[in-house]
């Protein structure tokens, strides 16, 4: 996959796009649809990813311009709490590898040192981790 975002890293996204086709590119990486629209515009017919868009993609945008769209927020998902998504590119397009809900959880990973630079260190963020998930057991019936 070639990577052509902010207008190519400003060489001119359909150039660089072109050129990386040319010396075998399989695939194209944008961080928008209207970037991957663009591409198709200028005639690119290989695959295209589009990914790291804010929540609220125009999917029906996506579809129209045969563009294949990554889960770009949790918020799309419904998620809450952390966790990080894995995918393997393939030739038939990308495959979910893994939802890992604890990367990286010692206290130098990346997950608690993000958490630790908005000013929740590392034990609290492990104990809001653990209340979130806690279940509560079986009552007991008094028999």
């Amino acid at each position: 996959m070639a990577v052509v975002k902010a207008d190519g890293y400003g060489h001119g996204a359909v150039t660089v796009a072109r050129a990386a086709v040319a010396a075998g590119a399989g695939w194209l990486g944008t961080t928008s649809v209207a970037e991957a629209a663009a591409l198709r515009a200028a005639g690119l017919a290989v695959p295209i990813l589009t990914w790291l868009h804010p929540s609220g993609i125009d999917a029906e945008a996506a579809a129209a311009a045969g563009v294949d769209v990554a889960v770009g927020s949790a918020d799309e998902l419904g998620c809450a709490g952390v966790a990080r998504i894995d995918f393997f590119l393939t030739d038939d397009g990308p495959v979910l590898n893994e939802v890992n809900t604890m990367p990286g959880m010692t206290a130098e990973s990346q997950v608690p040192r993000m958490f630790a630079a908005g000013g929740l260190p590392y034990e609290q963020l492990v104990a809001r981790l653990v209340d979130a998930a806690a279940v509560p057991g079986p009552t007991s019936t008094g028999v």
